[in-house]
C-alpha cells in the first residue's frame, strides 16, 4: 500500500515542482482525459485514479508503478488496468515525460544522499577538483608521439 500524504505534505511538494508539472497536476485537459478514460471503461473510482496520477506527476510514485497501483490500490482487473495505464501514460504522463524524468532523477539523488547520511544543498556550479602539480605534468606531457596527428609545418 502506498503511503498516504496529508494535504500539507502534498502542498509542500507541489510548491517545489517545476512550473510545467504544476500546470499538469491541475490541468483541465488532464482532468478531461481521466474522466473520458474512466467513462469509456466504466470505472467508478475516478477520484482515486486522478489522485494516483497526480502523485506520479508530483514525482512521488514512479510512472512505471502506475499500472500495479491500479491493480492493488483500486482493484482493477489485469486487462483493464493495463489499458487504463496505457491511456493515462499516453495522454497525461507522456506530454510531461521530460519533467517527470528530471524530477525522478532529482528524487533518486536526494534519496541516495539521505541514505549515506550526507544531506546538503545541491551546488549551483559543479565542484571542480583542484589539480596537483603531478596531475598537471601528466596532462601536459604526452607519453609518446601521437600517430594520428599530422606534423606541424
Amino acid at each position: 500500500m502506498t503511503k498516504q500524504y496529508t494535504q500539507d505534505e502534498l502542498w509542500k511538494l507541489f510548491d517545489t515542482l517545476p512550473e510545467e508539472l504544476k500546470q499538469a497536476v491541475f490541468s483541465p485537459e488532464n482532468a478531461d482525459h481521466i474522466f473520458n478514460i474512466c467513462d469509456r471503461y466504466n470505472i467508478e473510482q475516478m477520484p482515486k485514479i486522478a489522485y494516483y496520477a497526480g502523485l506520479v506527476l508530483m514525482g512521488i510514485i514512479p510512472a512505471a508503478d502506475f499500472e500495479s497501483i491500479l491493480k492493488k490500490e483500486i482493484g482493477l482487473e489485469e486487462e483493464k488496468a493495463q489499458t487504463v495505464a496505457r491511456e493515462v501514460n499516453r495522454f497525461i504522463f507522456y506530454p510531461a515525460k521530460p519533467a517527470i524524468e528530471q524530477l525522478q532523477k532529482t528524487a533518486e539523488a536526494s534519496a541516495k544522499q539521505t541514505k549515506q547520511g550526507t544531506i546538503s544543498a545541491a551546488p549551483s556550479q559543479p565542484i571542480a577538483k583542484e589539480k596537483t602539480t603531478q596531475e598537471e605534468d601528466i596532462a601536459q606531457k604526452p607519453k609518446a608521439p601521437d600517430s594520428y596527428r599530422e606534423p606541424l609545418e
